[in-house]
């Protein structure tokens, strides 16, 4: 304090205030992660419009990179005759998320043992994950779907000696 003046009282920050794009700056965040995950080198342009619109798919994106088995939750049911649950199961996902100019996308493998909730419904009892293969396309350049199903195809011929292989991809489509 200096006499003669007033004494003057002030704070720096805004703790009193919740910040107006804490789920956008968690977004970005989640995305700069994810390119670092995939060692991607190019550019990627991003705005703040669709780092708001898909930042929930890129957080997620970003949990299903860093998570372990235990926290992964699966329930299918199957269609026809070949499936054992009594043998081990690897399920198939591809998870993908844009980022802004690009989309970054997943073959991950979940394995473990089955039990039944329901009529040819199951639950799997996670006790791995794998990512199998990280996939990297322009927005604007789309993946051949033949493309992306000899990728799963190879990764199916893997796993099917061991377990009861489910894709979790529509092959048609």
């Amino acid at each position: 304090m200096v006499e003669g003046f007033p004494k003057l009282e002030f704070t720096v920050g805004c703790n009193e205030q919740e910040f107006e794009f804490s789920k956008e700056l968690k977004s970005l965040d989640s995305a700069v992660k994810i390119i670092a995950d995939f060692d991607f080198m190019d550019f990627v342009d991003i705005s703040f419009e669709e780092v708001s619109r898909y930042g929930a798919q890129i957080s997620q994106m970003e949990g299903v990179l860093n998570s372990s088995a235990n926290l992964f939750k699966v329930e299918f049911g199957v269609d026809g005759e070949g499936y054992d649950p009594n043998k081990e199961t690897a399920c198939l996902f591809l998870v993908t998320t844009p980022i802004g100019s690009h989309v970054f996308g997943v073959i991950i493998v979940l394995t473990g043992n089955v039990v039944e909730i329901d009529n040819a419904r199951f639950r799997l009892l996670t006790k791995d994950v794998a990512i199998e293969q990280r996939i990297v396309s322009e927005k604007d350049e789309s993946i051949p779907n033949k493309d992306l199903v000899s990728a799963i195809e190879t990764i199916e011929k893997r796993y099917d000696e061991k377990y009861s292989v489910v894709t979790m991809f529509d092959k048609k489509c």
